[in-house]
């Protein structure tokens, strides 16, 4: 699957050709949370009217930012949406500024003023780092995963986990997608990164953990009962990266 692009995804998903002219499923735009039909029919006609957008100022020029609002525009940036138009820190970072001017420039233009948009368009491209610099740092592997898994519910980006598979073939039976009604009763070795955790406690008020390892293509529900909680206490912390030996149990099963 191809992930979000501002440039080729439709509404829906579709099918693209890439390399080799081998077919792809393209994310659609109106599959990503926060997002929704009416603003992605907005972006798909402004986009039908002319080329691919150019940058972030482009994008904000073409479109009517006061029925486009901030959320929306973040969400998509979070997604990786602007990916091949700039940094997702440098984006989220000048939004303010992006927003502001083009809501100033589309008023002048409802005045019958000329903006700095309209000169730019006569003279040369519109700049793609008019208001924002692109950073030598970016947001983290990690920052993008949590982000694609709330927004998408799958991730494109180098998952954390992706680096140690090497030194982890050796070690784990299983992946974390890999766990299923087949394997139940059976005792698996598996490796993830924390996204979600939850203490509870016993009848006798012994604590207990039910935390959620992803790896890069799903993830799984683990229990670590009061004896081995008490004994990796430390460990369980979100976005670590842990092995994890256990036994399958389906939940009504």
């Amino acid at each position: 699957m191809l992930p979000p692009d501002i440039n080729s995804s439709q509404s829906n998903f579709t099918i693209q050709k890439q390399g080799e002219n081998i077919p792809a499923i393209r994310f659609g735009l109106a599959s990503i949370k926060n997002v929704g039909l009416s603003p992605v029919e907005r972006i798909l006609s402004a986009r039908s009217q002319g080329s691919g957008f150019k940058s972030i100022e482009d994008f904000c020029q073409r479109l009517d930012m006061y029925n486009i609002n901030k959320k929306t525009l973040e969400s998509l940036i979070k997604a990786g949406c602007f990916d091949s138009l700039g940094r997702r820190k440098a984006l989220l970072k000048s939004l303010d500024k992006v927003i502001s001017m083009a809501q100033i420039e589309r008023k002048k233009r409802d005045a019958g003023q000329t903006t700095m948009f309209d000169f730019w368009a006569q003279t040369s491209p519109i700049p793609t780092t008019m208001v924002y610099k692109e950073e030598d740092s970016e947001v983290t592997d990690k920052q993008k995963v949590n982000w694609e898994r709330e927004l998408l519910g799958v991730c494109f980006s180098h998952h954390p986990l992706d680096s140690l598979y090497p030194e982890l073939r050796s070690i784990i039976t299983t992946a974390c997608s890999e766990i299923d009604a087949e394997r139940a009763n059976g005792v698996v070795v598996t490796a993830g990164m924390v996204t979600t955790m939850q203490e509870f406690h016993t009848r006798d008020t012994r604590p207990f953990i039910v935390a959620t390892l992803e790896d890069a293509e799903g993830s799984v529900e683990v229990t670590a009962w009061p004896r081995v909680y008490e004994n990796t206490k430390e460990l369980w912390r979100k976005d670590n990266i842990l092995i994890v030996k256990g036994e399958v149990k389906m939940r009504n099963g």
